[in-house]
């Protein structure tokens, strides 16, 4: 759980990679196609995304964008897991990734 609560606080100060390897740790321990895994996945392809989109590779964060999306939509809304609600974030996380494939 640690690894879950320092990935959250890393994303949440923009430090994507940190928060990516934090995030991976745990992942790993995950059965990876369960919905913690998946939600993991998600989250370390978001943040891989915002990291490439912060060095200036446009292309790059827009396959990541897109992978974590894809990743994602297992969820309903109103999901919560880990204390993380997942719709919230994610309706965020839709008008980013429009924003990043319109090259804003």
């Amino acid at each position: 759980m640690e690894d879950w609560l320092q990935g959250v606080e890393l994303f949440n100060h923009g430090h994507f990679w940190e928060a990516h390897e934090a995030w991976e740790q745990l992942w790993q321990t995950t059965d990876k196609q369960g919905t913690v895994g998946l939600l993991l996945r998600g989250l370390i392809q978001a943040a891989a995304a915002l990291l490439k989109l912060s060095e200036g590779n446009l292309r790059g964060a827009r396959i990541l964008s897109k992978r974590s999306q894809d990743t994602l939509p297992v969820f309903d809304y109103g999901t919560t897991l880990l204390g993380f609600e997942v719709a919230t974030w994610r309706r965020t996380w839709d008008d980013y990734v429009l924003a990043i494939h319109k090259g804003v």
